[in-house]
């Protein structure tokens, strides 16, 4: 042990203004920068921690006045936060030694599989959380790494939730199916289901039984069964039933009443999320009280800013709610689920709610102007996520699946045909989940047009399905044509929909992105931005998976650039050039555009490059009159070109054709 000198009270205070640290003083205890709760292994790193010479300012000061000192000592305002981490694991198999957290790279701190780590001292701005030595059978939810906004002397949570699996998939042994009733008794079992997935591996679910076809969810379950026949399943149409079977997971009650405050059902729905409580209004309170359960809050004269005031310090700061209030069961079990706080502003008004979110979090739902909603969310470094119609994505995203990867990518050994003009048909609108997840999959006009692997065709895709219901992703994937004409996914923007231009956190966009083409085994982004703004563009192709980038402007049917093609670093932009859109262009102006076309030369001449938008809601037929839907009218297109001098391909092999003449090859 270290021998004290000993000195008179003031000169030892006076050597502490100078430079002396905490150890070098006697009587002055160490405060500590990092603390823990759980039952997680220490740190992997050397407990010990750096004495920072702020916690002596005050004392010192003080001193100073009692010793005479004429040196005034100004004490600095908190310029440093903390970050506070939490890991929940479920499944099977956990891993015994747990994991490992790193701060913007640092010395990794090891938490245990359900563990709670503060870290302090952390500058206030932004911050790149990783839960690392991740277990091969186990799955991080959401953003893996993600980035905190820290604010000084505050705490920012930050949750991991992480599923293990024994053998194969995290699943629940049966899956009960709510049949749905009035649209109080569905609101009500919504919440509840929301409750009830968040505890397991998503065993409630809600779905009519009269047809098994989508948008209804018993449509994945399906899908589920067919590669899992040893779950099981069990309907009802009684509340009481579930109520009863799941009241061990509930709090209360939360009263909301749409006839008096429109937007209580909001307020309850947030509510619920942080207290685990059901939402019921005066038709379905009988329900709570037969079950014995208290009232947790009356929402229905409560506003979004007292319900935010109460209590925002519980709600998720990566995942924000923007849901109409005529909605009933949509939507509603996730936001539960995940403790989000939902609201809903007409004109949009996103702020100041967003302001609070984490950088790179979601707002899930829609609203009144897509454009001020994608601005907004954009300048609150927040991407929108279409999922207003999203229906018991609470269950589906608790079936912790294995992701399925794409079933092709071109090799980059392809050969270019002289003499041709290539060109790529991209159907537009995958961003939207709640069209992933309903019709699109089997209606003719998209995905289940018998038209499809007739000729090559590329599809946006949003990498946040592999999150709301992995069955869903994996049906694409697997359903994909992969015979003489393929289907390609492309990036639907990353996580969610926003306009880099506005988005004021590039660095931690262009690390979302590439999390979210990794998981969706995705080459090329599809990117929408009212302004073509380079400074945020380029650093997004620095990722080596991305090989190109299809750039839509906010105007002219996305074809605003006129099919400009810009490089960088060897990768190409390449912006739309036409569109299949109703009242824009149709397939017979776009066929004869592409069959006079002066470029046909892909070896030798850049502009022999197109891409096609299609819009996926037109209806009109492929000469601009009648009807007809987007497939047929490809269809039709195709029919109409000149095979001598155009040549359809995937938007993925446009681009190697692209790299492999102009820019460095992929």
């Amino acid at each position: 042990m270290g021998h004290a000198v000993e000195m008179p009270g003031c000169e030892l205070v006076r050597l502490a203004r100078f430079g002396f640290t905490q150890k070098d003083l006697v009587g002055v205890p160490p405060g500590p920068s990092l603390s823990r709760s759980g039952q997680g292994p220490p740190e992997l790193s050397d407990r010990r921690t750096q004495r920072s010479g702020l916690a002596l300012v005050a004392p010192v000061a003080l001193a100073l006045a009692a010793c005479g000192g004429s040196e005034s000592i100004a004490v600095p305002t908190p310029s440093t936060g903390s970050v506070r981490i939490t890991t929940s694991t479920t499944g099977e198999n956990l891993d015994p030694d747990g994991y490992a957290v790193t701060v913007d790279g640092a010395t990794p701190r090891a938490m245990g599989v359900s563990d709670t780590v503060t870290i302090s001292q952390l500058s206030a701005g932004n911050h790149l959380i990783t839960l690392n030595q991740v277990a091969l059978n186990c799955a991080v939810g959401g953003l893996n790494p993600r980035t905190l906004g820290v604010s000084a002397d505050d705490t920012t949570p930050s949750d991991f939730a992480v599923r293990c699996a024994k053998d194969g998939p995290v699943l629940p042994q049966t899956v009960y199916i709510w049949t749905g009733g009035t649209s109080s008794q569905n609101v009500m079992i919504a919440s509840l289901a929301g409750i009830v997935n968040r505890n397991t591996s998503g065993e409630l679910l809600l779905s009519p039984l009269g047809s098994r076809a989508l948008p209804h969810p018993v449509f994945w379950l399906d899908q589920l069964l067919a590669a899992h026949p040893e779950v099981q399943t069990q309907s009802a149409g009684d509340p009481s039933f579930f109520i009863g079977r799941y009241k061990s997971m509930l709090s209360g009650y939360v009263l909301y009443d749409r006839a008096v405050n429109a937007h209580s059902i909001n307020v309850a729905t947030s509510i619920a999320g942080v207290t685990s409580a059901i939402i019921v209004d005066p038709a379905t309170l009988s329900y709570a009280a037969a079950a014995n359960l208290p009232l947790v809050a009356d929402a229905r004269s409560m506003t979004y800013s007292q319900v935010y005031a109460q209590y925002g310090s519980q709600f998720n700061r990566t995942m924000l709610f923007h849901h109409g209030t005529s909605f009933d069961e949509t939507l509603k079990d996730y936001a539960v689920m995940n403790k989000g706080f939902v609201f809903y502003t007409d004109p949009t008004a996103l702020s100041p709610f967003a302001a609070n979110q984490v950088h790179q979090g979601r707002v899930y739902g829609w609203g009144t102007s897509e454009y001020d909603l994608f601005a907004q969310a954009s300048q609150n470094n927040q991407q929108i996520v279409a999922g207003d119609w999203t229906w018991s994505s609470s269950t589906t995203a608790r079936w912790n699946v294995p992701l399925a990867p794409q079933a092709y990518h071109p090799p980059t050994t392809i050969a270019t045909e002289a003499g041709k003009h290539y060109v790529a048909f991209v159907m537009s609108d995958g961003d939207n989940v709640s069209s992933l997840t309903g019709a699109w999959a089997t209606d003719p006009r998209w995905f289940g047009s018998p038209y499809r692997g007739t000729f090559d065709m590329s599809w946006d895709l949003s990498s946040t399905l592999a999150e709301v219901n992995p069955v869903a992703f994996n049906y694409y994937y697997q359903h994909a044509s992969s015979g003489a004409h393929k289907d390609n996914f492309i990036s639907a923007h990353g996580a969610g929909t926003l306009f880099p231009s506005q988005y004021p956190d590039n660095a931690g966009l262009v690390a979302s992105i590439s999390q979210s083409i990794k998981l969706a085994d995705q080459r090329v982004i599809s990117i929408l931005d009212p302004s073509y703004d380079t400074t945020t563009l380029y650093p997004i192709l620095a990722d080596p998976q991305i090989i190109g980038m299809m750039f839509k402007t906010y105007d002219a049917g996305y074809r605003g650039r006129d099919g400009a093609l810009d490089w960088h670093n060897g990768k190409p932009i390449l912006s739309v050039k036409y569109s299949l859109w109703d009242g824009i262009q149709s397939a017979r102006e776009i066929a004869d555009a592409l069959n006079v076309s002066p470029h046909r030369d892909g070896v030798h001449d850049p502009a022999s490059y197109s891409i096609v938008n299609v819009h996926p809601w037109s209806t009109a037929g492929p000469t601009g009159t009648g009807s007809g839907n987007p497939m047929s009218n490809l269809h039709q297109l195709v029919l109409w070109l000149d095979s001598t001098k155009v040549s359809v391909v995937t938007i993925e092999e446009l681009m190697v054709h692209l790299r492999k003449h102009f820019g460095t090859s992929p």
